[in-house]
């Protein structure tokens, strides 16, 4: 399954992400800032594909697995989202 976006803890966002570009071939991503509706943490998106017409869809999937995984203001480091690839 390909990723289609990512989350980042922001501390350790800037640290993922040049990682990441590192070793992406992708072209076209765009990034968004994100806060857990429950703790207002924040994060930053990586959405792979700028053009994808999900993204939206992407960003409210990932808001749903942050959310849920929030346990008083704690958080995993990094959240990712895949699709499965059509048959």
């Amino acid at each position: 399954m390909p990723i289609v976006a990512l989350a980042f803890h922001e501390h350790i966002a800037m640290e993922k992400l040049d990682r990441y570009f590192e070793s992406a071939r992708t072209s076209g991503g765009e990034t968004r800032p994100i806060n857990c509706a429950k703790c207002s943490l924040g994060f930053a998106v990586v959405l792979v594909n700028r053009e994808d017409k999900n993204n939206p869809t992407h960003i409210e999937q990932l808001l749903k697995l942050i959310e849920e995984d929030c346990i008083a203001g704690l958080h995993k480091d990094e959240y990712v989202l895949t699709v499965a690839l059509p048959s």
